[in-house]
């Protein structure tokens, strides 16, 4: 979408390999493309801008050669760009895990003392860059005041599954990673073991550490991966986050599959009302799922499926392409 608009695009190459950056991963296919000179693109791709302080050399190149840098929220890396990038900064943010901090908080906590000052200094050039409208509701008045609405379209290596779906195979997929790495985890595989562990399921993502359970088959290659999304008979989507929502709902949202989801969650909020896969306690959520499981309730499927297209709306890129913010092309 950003070179469609006419927009040359860097991507660092090097991250911290990590639990946390499970699913990241780095391309070379924009570097044709670029008018950056060969030299210095080396050494852009030879810097991991994610784990200390950015040195002379690649603040000269960072200011010299982009008008626009678009920085996670991961630190040091936003307090840097913040303290030495002289364009527009672009915080991406697709909501947060915290119960209680805002993005704002949070970063005060972490980079304090100089995160205000170096906010303060950049706040003409800074942009609060959400990919839902609702993120901004609980931050300070300055990310308020400079919130810029970039939807999420999901890509090609997705919607090229629309509706693929078959339900052949009657059994819940369920996703959730690290299960033996963090608490969080751990209790959410607990949580859906108690609620649904007496019915057919699976479970997929990406395991540091040995989980001692059949179901948990980790990280598939993508022809499992596909399979699973294309026959299993639905996707129980356990998060009752307001402001934060994993990838693989929409995943299975794009493939047609029904999913049952707490109507508490981000996905809850998108649709603005209570739709037929959408849950208030996990006791509703099991009755759904029975049957969809037991008695192949052919309405409900239905139902749940037609449902789902306001969802998936929200995430095409058309919907991304429709209001194209001034943050990016001024």
């Amino acid at each position: 979408l950003l070179r469609r608009l006419g927009l040359e695009v860097y991507c660092p190459k090097r991250f911290p390999r990590n639990p946390d950056n499970r699913s990241a991963s780095v391309s070379h296919e924009f570097d044709d493309s670029l008018s950056i000179p060969a030299d210095e693109l080396r050494t852009l791709n030879a810097f991991d801008f994610y784990s200390g302080d950015h040195p002379p050399e690649i603040r000269r190149i960072l200011n010299e050669r982009f008008r626009t840098v678009i920085v996670p929220y991961m630190f040091p890396l936003f307090t840097q760009a913040l303290a030495y990038f002289h364009g527009r900064i672009l915080l991406r943010t697709f909501g947060s895990t915290h119960p209680t901090h805002s993005y704002a908080s949070w970063a005060r906590a972490v980079a304090a003392p100089a995160f205000d000052r170096q906010l303060a200094r950049a706040s003409d050039r800074f942009w609060f860059a959400q990919a839902y409208p609702h993120l901004k509701s609980i931050e300070s008045p300055l990310f308020q005041r400079r919130a810029v609405d970039l939807p999420l379209g999901l890509p090609e290596r997705v919607t090229r599954n629309r509706d693929t779906w078959t339900g052949s195979d009657p059994r819940i997929l369920f996703v959730c990673p690290e299960i033996e790495t963090y608490p969080e985890c751990r209790q959410i595989y607990r949580d859906f073991k108690a609620e649904f562990g007496d019915l057919g399921h699976v479970i997929c993502g990406a395991q540091s550490k040995p989980v001692a359970d059949p179901a948990v088959l980790g990280k598939v290659d993508a022809e499992t991966y596909d399979r699973l999304f294309r026959t299993c008979a639905v996707m129980v989507y356990h998060s009752t986050l307001p402001r934060h929502l994993h990838y693989h709902p929409l995943e299975a949202i794009c493939y047609g599959m029904p999913l049952v989801y707490m109507q508490e969650g981000m996905l809850g909020r998108l649709t603005g009302r209570k739709q037929p896969g959408a849950c208030d306690t996990w006791q509703e959520a099991r009755a759904k799922v029975r049957r969809l499981i037991d008695r192949r309730d052919a309405d409900l499927v239905r139902d749940i499926r037609t449902s789902q297209e306001a969802i998936y709306r929200l995430f095409t890129a058309g919907h991304a392409r429709r209001d194209v913010p001034e943050a990016l092309t001024a």
